[in-house]
């Protein structure tokens, strides 16, 4: 008699119910509207009032402080880290370019080059 029995053979992968990011509902806070005045609660930039102006893709919210009146840039933000105030401005004048979205914000990543055989012990540094 075996002793061990033999695995089975699972031809696809089994479901799980778990959601994937990009199948979440983006839900946004009822009092955050575009043009609305929200407070920044963390971060660099804690403590100013910055201007609403669109949900991004991921859930993100994209602020402007603008940059000229309290130095907040264009940034994209949690609406966990801010509070809505009444205070609502008109926006319907400014246009927000389509390129502005999360991959703008996305680091840029740059490749490593990997160094040929021998040149890490040939760059030495010359002791006079």
């Amino acid at each position: 008699m075996s002793k061990s029995y033999e695995t089975q053979v699972c031809p696809h992968r089994l479901q799980t119910r778990k959601n994937r990011f990009r199948d979440h509902k983006r839900k946004l806070r009822a009092s955050i509207t575009p043009g609305t005045v929200l407070i920044l609660v963390a971060g660099p930039y804690k403590g100013k009032h910055v201007v609403f102006l669109k949900q991004l893709g991921t859930g993100l919210l994209l602020i402007s402080g603008p940059y000229i009146l309290n130095g907040c840039p264009l940034r994209r933000i949690n609406q966990r880290y801010v509070i809505a105030t009444k205070t609502k401005l008109d926006i319907s004048g400014v246009t927000i370019p389509k390129n502005i979205n999360d991959v703008y914000f996305k680091k840029q990543r740059t490749k490593k080059t990997k160094p040929a055989e021998g040149e890490i012990f040939e760059n030495k540094k010359e002791v006079r």
